[in-house]
């Protein structure tokens, strides 16, 4: 996500996309998808639990993203910019919902803002370094080979979170009806 999603503006540009249109699609249309994706996010992680939510949802975002792969082939195309965007913004907002809520379980509830602060700003150093290189990626493999390079690119992360998961799983929730009768 790091990588495609710095080059998401010249890639519009670069396949005829006209600034109302793209507004469109990345402010309403997106902020919608967006909020429910949180929705999803949260609620998956009430079903399924941290553990699988996280690897369910990074495993989706992570194949939604060949969605952009799919745009680059057809340049233009107004309904699948809509349709790529909206996907992209759910997904990954039910992504970022799970990871939230794992990143708030390591905390120690003592030391929560200073815990939460530390691990959240780790997790964003890929977008200043990894997402800092992506425009020479991308004019060097072009916009097809440069999206599904992304795309697979995360494949190692999701290999390390697997690892980290089975050796440090999250701990239990506690059913809500629980919570609710303390």
């Amino acid at each position: 996500e790091a990588l495609a999603g710095k080059m998401l503006a010249p890639l519009y540009r670069s396949l005829g996309f006209d600034r109302a249109t793209v507004a469109l699609a990345t402010g309403p249309i997106s902020l919608t998808c967006t909020l429910l994706g949180y929705a999803m996010g949260g609620t998956l992680v009430a079903w399924l639990g941290m553990g699988r939510a996280l690897i369910a949802t990074g495993f989706t975002q992570m194949g939604f993203m060949s969605l952009y792969v799919v745009l680059t082939l057809h340049p233009g195309n107004t309904p699948l910019l809509y349709t790529t965007v909206a996907l992209e913004a759910f997904v990954q907002a039910m992504a970022m919902a799970a990871f939230i809520a794992y990143l708030s379980s390591l905390c120690t509830l003592r030391f929560t803002a200073t815990q939460y602060a530390l691990l959240s700003s780790i997790a964003a150093m890929a977008s200043h370094t990894v997402g800092g290189l992506s425009g020479f990626g991308a004019q060097a493999l072009g916009w097809t080979a440069f999206y599904a390079v992304a795309m697979f690119s995360a494949v190692p992360s999701m290999v390390l979170m697997l690892i980290i998961l089975r050796r440090f799983p999250p701990a239990p929730q506690v059913p809500i009806e629980l919570v609710k009768n303390r």
